[in-house]
């Protein structure tokens, strides 16, 4: 079933949603790089960080990208994946 078409009210609220999001990753990347970490660096840390039993990136992950995260620290020598920490000997 096509979906309804957009009025121009669903079009500005999707533009300042789309502004707002923009805004919060222009200051996630300043803040990260204030902290000498890059957003890859952030982004693998709040994905893996628990708070009380349960992951602070649980919200921000969906399907593939926790993992996908994780491989792409490890390509840029950012991050070490260690045996039996879900690894598999020797992987990286």
């Amino acid at each position: 079933m096509p979906l309804p078409p957009l009025s121009k009210k669903d079009f500005e609220t999707l533009s300042h949603f789309r502004y707002q999001l923009r805004h919060f990753l222009r200051f996630s990347e300043e803040a990260a790089h204030h902290q000498g970490i890059t957003h890859l660096q952030y982004q693998f840390a709040a994905a893996h960080t628990r708070v009380s039993g349960s992951r602070v990136g649980h919200r921000q992950r969906t399907g593939r990208a926790s993992p996908g995260t994780s491989s792409r620290c490890g390509l840029a020598h950012l991050a070490v994946r260690e045996a039996g920490a879900g690894a598999a000997p020797g992987g990286t």
